[in-house]
């Protein structure tokens, strides 16, 4: 008997875990562990970092963008794959930041943003990928975020990495550090 080859494990989001196929399958349970130890291979760990490189999971970037479009922003923890919903945003990171002037935000510069950063935020514990439009700037600000829950620290964080602001999650407000003449407003 040829076993099947284990193209990658997967933790699942109720905690189990599967792997892809070669041809791209989805394989549960006893048959998973069958084909590992078949194999010889090692089950995941159920570490998620390790779990997301051994897939090479990419966020989904049409997903993104609808939710940038409506909501005029995004939070997105690549890593557990979902939208933190509490705490406050903050990017530390001034070097990784993407400004483009104009209300769209396409799916190619949001996939060319995540190809140049995706490495960085795995490798970053708590690092999000971050987008948000400020209006009176006319502009979308991409980033690699954190997500605290002390509004204080959000707000020191911001002042410390000259940022334009931070996001409360919980209220849905943008909130600005700096005054109006401060703003890198063009």
């Amino acid at each position: 008997m040829n076993p099947t080859k284990v193209k990658a494990w997967v933790q699942g989001p109720r905690g189990g875990r599967y792997y892809i196929t070669e041809t791209g399958e989805k394989k549960y349970g006893k048959e998973a562990l069958e084909a590992a130890k078949a194999e010889d291979a090692t089950p995941p760990s159920k570490d998620p970092l390790a779990l997301m490189k051994q897939a090479k999971s990419k966020p989904d970037t049409q997903a993104l963008v609808t939710k940038a479009l409506t909501a005029g922003g995004f939070t997105f923890d690549a890593i557990n794959n979902h939208f933190p919903t509490t705490g406050y945003v903050v990017s530390a990171h001034p070097e990784r930041e993407e400004v483009h002037k104009g209300a769209e935000l396409s799916e190619q510069k949001l996939q060319s943003y995540i190809d140049k950063n995706l490495e960085f935020i795995e490798e970053n514990p708590g690092a999000h990928l971050g987008g948000w439009y400020d209006v009176e700037a006319d502009k979308w600000y991409l980033d690699v975020s954190h997500v605290t829950q002390d509004a204080t620290e959000a707000r020191e964080t911001a002042a410390k990495y000259n940022q334009e602001a931070f996001f409360d999650l919980g209220k849905k407000e943008t909130v600005l550090v700096k005054s109006k003449e401060q703003r890198r407003i063009e």
